[in-house]
């Protein structure tokens, strides 16, 4: 019995203690945060469900007016650029798709100016003050979402004062369908995903997985109920407990720098004559890399770029603007480039071991896009901008795809010269 009422009193003291602490832990944090930036001024970004394109991601709180990773959003859910319309505006409209590279993300700024939608806006506006900009990219977008995206501008800008007229359409970017393709040929089989999921070529398969378990959790399935109310506790806590924010700021920080230790230990210049030696032809390539035989790697090439195609085509078919498609350089591309000039190249990833993996990718990127480019080329009112050998070196980069400072200025750069020819041919 004394041995019961003591486990008793443990569980009494454990629930009034405990839940005390974090209660204290919270109170002084919320104290020192009044004094502290660092852990005041933190916001975050919000991912939410879009019945339309599937997704739209927007920053929630804040920050002295800063974009997070170029994730601040207008009144419609688009992310902004520096220049709004106003009432009454006789602007030259540009509608910007794509994804993460085109939305400008990973690079944090007031309106978003130090970004790349942001930079390329402020160019075009230093020669003629009646470009605005509309940034309809988002993370992760490929060309259907583009599309529908692009259609729902169309229906809907009629009937806002601050949404301009649109002259040019620029889908920039082409890597997102570019890694829908690379997941295929590591599955390597395109006969046996679900007729629903038209195999990841239109909506994200974890955002069609996701909405399909609301529907069996709304439908009685209790574990998933029991899943989601724990996410919305901890979304909750997120947002609101001060103690939340400091222990995962704390833990990012503690993250970045192991991974920029290992970064030190285990970075390897690539070994481009090692990499040829074992690859000289393609096919070499793709059987040891994804055990395929080249008649099975080119039906699904030719099934993914049919697929965007179609998107690309009809994007430029449901408007009167001008439609670009612009193929962004990469890491990849920038390769090529200091490989010839005999410059040593560290991987922008921090796993050992991955260097000749990622010369693999871009020898598969590179067939991917060439494949693409070439149909695009076919098709009527679309104009094609090759930018992938633009890139001088790899340090436009700060990962495969996303723009380092030095890449936003440069790129922004030569798009806004680019552009502004065409408008000027446009008047002409």
């Amino acid at each position: 019995m004394r041995k019961k009422n003591y486990f008793m009193t443990i569980i009494i003291y454990t629930m009034m203690i405990v839940p005390s602490i974090f209660l204290a832990l919270e109170a002084s944090i919320r104290v020192i945060s009044s004094f502290s930036t660092d852990i005041q001024e933190k916001g975050d970004v919000i991912f939410r469900i879009d019945a339309i394109s599937g997704w739209r991601s927007c920053q929630s709180g804040q920050v002295k007016n800063i974009s997070l990773s170029g994730s601040q959003c207008n009144r419609h859910g688009l992310a902004i650029t520096p220049y709004q319309s106003r009432l009454n505006d006789n602007n030259i409209g540009l509608l910007l798709t794509g994804n993460s590279v085109a939305k400008g993300t990973n690079i944090s700024s007031k309106k978003n100016r130090q970004n790349f939608p942001g930079m390329l806006e402020s160019k075009l506006r230093q020669t003629n003050q009646l470009i605005d900009i509309v940034n309809l990219s988002d993370n992760g977008f490929n060309s259907w979402q583009e599309h529908i995206e692009i259609a729902r501008y169309l229906n809907a800008s009629p009937i806002y004062d601050d949404l301009p007229d649109i002259k040019l359409i620029i889908s920039f970017g082409g890597i997102q369908d570019f890694w829908t393709f690379f997941e295929l040929i590591k599955k390597g089989d395109l006969h046996n995903g679900q007729y629903m999921k038209a195999n990841n070529l239109m909506i994200d398969l974890q955002t069609l997985d996701f909405v399909d378990n609301i529907q069996k959790a709304k439908n009685g399935n209790i574990i998933l109920s029991v899943d989601f109310f724990l996410q919305s506790i901890v979304a909750f806590l997120r947002d609101k407990s001060k103690l939340f924010q400091f222990s995962h700021v704390s833990l990012v920080k503690f993250s970045d720098l192991l991974m920029n230790r290992d970064h030190q230990l285990n970075s390897h210049e690539l070994n481009i004559n090692t990499f040829n030696d074992s690859y000289p032809f393609l096919d070499d390539l793709v059987t040891d890399m994804f055990n395929l035989d080249m008649t099975t790697y080119n039906s699904i090439k030719e099934y993914v770029t049919d697929s965007v195609v179609r998107n690309i085509r009809a994007s430029s078919a449901i408007s009167n603007a001008k439609y670009i498609f612009a193929y962004a350089p990469t890491f990849y591309s920038a390769m090529n480039v200091e490989y010839q000039n005999n410059v040593p190249i560290i991987p922008p990833n921090i796993m050992t071991n991955k260097y000749l993996y990622d010369l693999g990718v871009r020898e598969i990127e590179k067939d991917y896009r060439q494949t693409l480019l070439r149909k695009l080329r076919s098709v009527k009112d679309v104009m094609i901008l090759d930018y992938s050998p633009v890139a001088t070196s790899t340090n436009w980069f700060i990962d495969y795809a996303h723009f380092s400072n030095i890449g936003t200025e440069n790129m922004s750069n030569i798009l806004a010269n680019d552009l502004l020819k065409i408008l000027n041919n446009m008047r002409k």
